[in-house]
């Protein structure tokens, strides 16, 4: 078995690790939910979101550039290692300050823009003190990942957060059950995770060598132009992975910011998985371009399709089948966000199939042209989000949001098939394909038909044989798979 493909298979181990771990995190959700009133759990909802969109155009494509740089130029030249990774974790840094200045020096200016009637000054002021913690945290994990013998502790970080998250609930109630204690209490974990994500960086790299003032020049060129390359595409899918929540908060209600919030939060359960390749894919990849293996692009671009797919599929049965016990573990309100979240998890599980497309491009020395891809999804969820969400509610929403995002990354992947002739659709996926149509396909019947009524102990048996049935069905395809490259 080659390197490469050792790796693959390493590090789709360390994923499924990292999203059991991650997944722990919809119980905390729950429990704020739960504790919290909807109005407080709507606001945090939506300025927790604002803080992951300043924090994605902070660091734009400086994240990529050193993972890219790091994993394909390791240990070749240790002067321009560090003169990239100053300019992708101080820069970012500077720029997240400031983006977050306005939420301190003009509250009011940013409340109204927010479409907010309530006086959240100090929640704005600790959005602000978020944005730049999350920034470096992503800096220092993008380091971490470069390093492929230490891509497994980036578990700390899917580890850490929802477990600490978990730990400080009744904190909350003693910073005040309000919007303000969740903030505060989010601010203290990301605070928190930053020392071990540190002490990983100082372990691979060296903190003293970083802040050394006799390194000339400071900073890399190389890495400013990759970043500058990459950052339009960042910038567009940071901003569109958000800005439904924003068009929902524009013409519903607060209370209904959380429930979609939460409907959100699950269909990005199903990208991060795929999220979780890239670290893995994008050093292959280049490995492959550079080396003119064409046949190796084509299987890597293969393997992610399939194990994306493969795992979500599963994932998203069970929400299929039970996703209204699951909301109603929020409050009973939120079981009005099943359909909401059924369009939201299936189009970021079918755009799954079209495996590194975006990636593709980008190593393929066309990273700009994803970005007119993000551009033209942008422009879709805005004009189907405005059209859609005042006549619908949530399922307008929902369903803008869905339709930008499938019609977006079909015209993305048809694009990268004609430019690179890489396309993932090798026979192993095709069979996973037909295989995850006919048993969603029967999910739903029996959802919409003789389990309509059933309850919960009717329903979990029906579950259990259809993994079952999918796992048996797969097995031996999957096994082919982690063992060969043909």
């Amino acid at each position: 078995m080659t390197t490469i493909f050792r790796e693959l298979n390493v590090g789709s181990g360390v994923n499924l690790v990292g999203l059991v771990l991650r997944s722990s995190k919809p119980l905390y959700l729950i429990l704020v939910a739960n504790l919290f009133d909807h109005t407080a759990f709507g606001l945090y909802t939506l300025l927790y979101a604002l803080v992951e969109i300043l924090s994605g155009f902070a660091i734009f494509g400086m994240e990529h550039a050193l993972l890219n740089f790091i994993s394909r130029y390791d240990g070749v030249d240790e002067a321009e290692e560090y003169r990239v990774l100053r300019s992708s974790i101080f820069l970012p840094i500077l720029l997240s300050f400031l983006l977050a200045a306005p939420l301190w020096l003009v509250p009011g200016t940013c409340t109204a823009l927010l479409s907010l009637e309530e006086d959240v000054t100090l929640a704005l002021l600790l959005t602000g003190l978020m944005v730049p913690c999350l920034t470096l945290l992503k800096a220092l994990l993008a380091a971490t990942r470069g390093k492929r013998e230490m891509r497994w502790q980036v578990i700390i970080y899917d580890m850490g957060e929802p477990l600490l998250l978990l730990a400080i609930v009744p904190l909350l109630f003693w910073l005040g059950a309000t919007t303000h204690g969740l903030l505060s209490g989010h601010l203290l974990v990301l605070t928190l995770l930053l020392l071990p994500a540190g002490l990983v960086f100082d372990r691979m790299f060296s903190l003293r060598l970083l802040f050394s003032l006799t390194a000339r020049p400071w900073f890399s060129r190389q890495a400013l132009v990759y970043g500058l390359d990459m950052s339009l595409p960042q910038l567009g899918s940071k901003f569109i992975r958000r800005i439904d929540l924003f068009i929902v908060n524009h013409y519903l209600p607060l209370e209904v910011v959380g429930i979609y919030g939460v409907a959100a939060e699950l269909a990005q359960f199903f990208a991060k998985i795929r999220a979780s390749y890239t670290p893995i894919v994008v050093p292959v990849l280049s490995h492959q371009y550079r080396e003119g293996d064409l046949q190796g692009v084509r299987f890597t671009a293969a393997y992610m399709a399939y194990f994306v797919t493969l795992i979500s599929v599963p994932f998203f049965l069970v929400l299929l089948l039970h996703g209204e016990l699951l909301l109603g573990l929020y409050g009973k309100d939120f079981v009005q966000g099943y359909e909401a979240m059924t369009l939201l998890c299936l189009s970021v599980v079918l755009t799954g199939l079209a495996g590194p497309a975006g990636e593709v491009l980008a190593v393929h020395g066309l990273p700009r042209l994803f970005a007119w891809y993000c551009l033209l999804q942008m422009i879709l969820i805005t004009l189907l989000g405005i059209l859609f969400t005042p006549e619908f509610g949530l399922r307008g929403a929902a369903l803008a949001s869905s339709l930008a995002l499938i019609l977006s990354r079909l015209s993305l992947y048809i694009h990268s098939q004609h430019v690179t002739s890489v396309s993932p659709f090798s026979p192993p996926v095709r069979r996973l394909v037909g295989l995850s149509i006919l048993i969603l396909g029967l999910a739903w019947w029996l959802r919409s038909g003789p389990l309509v009524t059933a309850s919960w102990n009717s329903v979990l048996p029906v579950t259990l044989g259809l993994l079952g049935a999918y796992s048996a069905a797969l097995w031996s395809t999957t096994s082919s798979m982690l063992t060969s490259r043909q």
